[in-house]
């Protein structure tokens, strides 16, 4: 269970993350990105799916919703109604394509230079449209107690393991 932007708690059946998590794959196989994250738009992070190794995905969210406040800010102040939906990095090896999926999450596709941005556009936006689709059914279906997926909880969990372990 998380908060969404105006700060109101909600939570993923188990179906829905299900289907997150699908799309997430979709997408990585259809862009050949490295990895591709889905958080809340306060930087908690649900899925993610691609390479995990080498950064601090959690971190990553953070630091992109950050962005997309500072960015919403900019966008107010050269007169755009609303935030900007979509943010690109360009480096030397890696680039960032970011963008918001209703108004409460993000979606962060990491990819190589040798992925033309162009495709992961297309295919970026597809997916966003089936997230979306997915998220409505959340935001309209009655959620029962014990179909909640607790994300906080979950990701709270795997640290325990992995400390319990010795990762």
């Amino acid at each position: 269970m998380t908060k969404g932007r105006n700060g109101k708690r909600f939570a993923l059946s188990e179906d829905v993350f299900l289907k997150i998590t699908d799309i997430l794959n979709e997408l990585v196989g259809k862009t050949r990105a490295r990895a591709v994250i889905f958080a809340d738009s306060n930087g908690h992070l649900i899925a993610q799916r691609g390479e995990t190794i080498g950064y601090d995905a959690s971190a990553l969210c953070a630091v992109a919703a950050g962005e997309f406040s500072a960015t919403s800010e900019l966008a107010r102040m050269v007169g755009e109604s609303d935030s900007f939906r979509f943010l690109y990095h360009e480096g030397t090896e890696t680039n960032v394509y970011m963008s918001r999926v209703a108004q409460d999450f993000l979606l962060i596709v990491i990819f190589d230079q040798t992925v033309a941005l162009g495709m992961v556009r297309v295919f970026t936006k597809r997916g966003i449209e089936k997230l979306e689709e997915a998220l409505e059914k959340t935001a309209t279906e009655p959620l029962a107690e014990e179909a909640f997926l607790d994300v906080e909880f979950s990701s709270l969990l795997g640290r325990e393991l992995d400390k319990s372990l010795g990762d």
